[in-house]
């Protein structure tokens, strides 16, 4: 078949297109695809920082099995970063589901609300945070030692041993958790904002209450948005900043220790995939498909 000759108007447009995402992508590859390709083969080296170049001495798998078999510190940081994902994630989910069902409701203060939980998304991205140190700001009432002691409290609730590191975790981090949570609630209130009011009339008609209406209409709407919000929970709880093996790799970048780092990172990040993607594959399988 003959290509059919683009006009001369819809040349120029795909011309001025590529030289407007030309700087992108001399940018993605200096700064992005070639930083990532040097550290992948940082990983399978021995690196030796000498003045004016770079030495790397090809030691194969020898640094993971250093990480995996020697390091007194890989592992448990490992199963902390885990725990503590599998601790905020459901959390996270439910919290932000919750705040953007009341906050997609029509209720006097409900302006004032929204820039109240959309408020860390303004302070992460502006110049504000770099001025609080980096910090969230923590609430005295759930520190140990402020306003409410939450051993004391836990112990006087009499609470089982199975679940007190659970409710500890839940009392201690409550303030990060509604922190980190104000992007779902964003991504949540615009998939609730899409689903269609009269689905809610019928079900008044049909005699649903507002539980079925929730779990058999605002639910399955929101199914691709909970995959989002799956998705960006889990990768931003396992690449923060203050993730035990995040800062570990960052420690020993600082000491020029590259192979450790990069291979640390690269392990974390294989490991890290096959959990995401163990998640999704379950959640698609017993919830996507059942909706749909």
């Amino acid at each position: 078949m003959k290509k059919h000759k683009k006009s001369g108007l819809q040349a120029m447009q795909q011309k001025n297109g590529y030289l407007f995402v030309f700087p992108w992508i001399i940018g993605l590859l200096l700064f992005f695809f070639i930083p990532v390709f040097s550290s992948m083969w940082y990983s399978f080296c021995e690196v030796k920082i000498e003045p004016g170049k770079i030495i790397t001495n090809f030691v194969g798998l020898s640094n993971f099995r250093w990480l995996l078999g020697k390091d007194p510190d890989f592992l448990d940081q490992l199963a902390s970063s885990v725990t503590y994902m599998l601790y905020s994630f459901p959390m996270i989910i439910a919290f932000s589901l919750a705040i953007a069902v009341m906050l997609n409701k029509k209720f006097f203060g409900r302006s004032l609300l929204r820039a109240l939980f959309f408020l860390p998304i303004v302070i992460t991205a502006s110049a504000v945070l770099p001025l609080l140190g980096g910090n969230e700001v923590q609430l005295p009432i759930f520190q140990n030692g402020g306003i409410m002691n939450t051993d004391a409290l836990i112990d006087n609730l009499n609470i089982p041993g199975a679940l007190r590191s659970f409710v500890g975790f839940l009392l201690n981090s409550t303030t990060k958790i509604t922190y980190n949570s104000a992007v779902q609630i964003l991504l949540f209130l615009g998939g609730l904002q899409n689903i269609p009011y009269s689905l809610y009339e019928v079900s008044k008609i049909e005699g649903a209450n507002k539980w079925e209406e929730f779990w058999f209409i605002t639910v399955p709407s929101l199914r691709h948005i909970i995959t989002l919000v799956i998705l960006y929970t889990m990768i931003d709880l396992f690449a923060s900043s203050d993730n035990v093996v995040v800062q570990r790799s960052y420690d020993w970048i600082t000491t020029q220790d590259y192979n450790k780092s990069s291979s640390s990172l690269w392990l974390y990040f294989v490991i890290v995939s096959a959990i995401i993607g163990i998640v999704y594959a379950v959640y698609n399988r017993l919830c996507i498909k059942k909706w749909e």
